[in-house]
């Protein structure tokens, strides 16, 4: 198989790592992805019915691309935000008046999280981190595997979802 040739190896690896570099793979290493990538190799190739491949070379480097495009959008969707706490202990009451944009800060802080707590479903929950996150309507839909206008049917819908549960 031409993919045994060391040469090519080689020029795989380098090309993992550089794959793992341009989507920002941050716990994956380029051999994490290259071994992905060959154990997938592996199983088309033990598939019934596997095709001729023409060009292994081209076609194990389109696998490499598409598994670190997968692992970028995982990535992407399971970036979760961190809703810390909010103690009221930690702000002096003599400092309240003196810091407003702090007060508002926590006021935002804890209707963020109020909103949070008020989705029941993990979509809502990971729908309402994107809007947090200021995603756009293509974004959305593209992690939600859903078109643009479908996904600002959903943030519409969400919102008002939220405004329902706060106000």
């Amino acid at each position: 198989m031409l993919l045994e040739d060391p040469e090519i190896q080689r020029r795989a690896h380098s090309w993992a790592e550089r794959l793992v570099q341009r989507y920002n793979l941050a716990p994956m290493t380029g051999e994490d992805l290259y071994q992905e990538a060959m154990t997938k190799l592996v199983r088309y190739a033990n598939s019934e019915e596997p095709r001729e491949i023409n060009y292994p070379q081209a076609f194990f480097y389109k696998v490499l691309h598409n598994r670190a495009r997968t692992q970028a959008r995982n990535q992407a969707r399971f970036n979760i935000l961190h809703i810390e706490a909010v103690e009221y202990e930690e702000v002096p009451i003599e400092k309240l008046s003196d810091n407003f944009d702090m007060v508002q800060r926590i006021e935002s802080g804890i209707l963020l999280a109020e909103a949070f707590r008020s989705l029941d479903e993990q979509d809502d929950r990971d729908l309402f981190i994107c809007i947090i996150n200021h995603y756009t309507m293509r974004q959305i839909g593209a992690l939600f595997n859903i078109s643009h206008v479908a996904a600002a049917e959903r943030v519409k819908v969400l919102i008002k979802k939220i405004q329902k549960a706060l106000f």
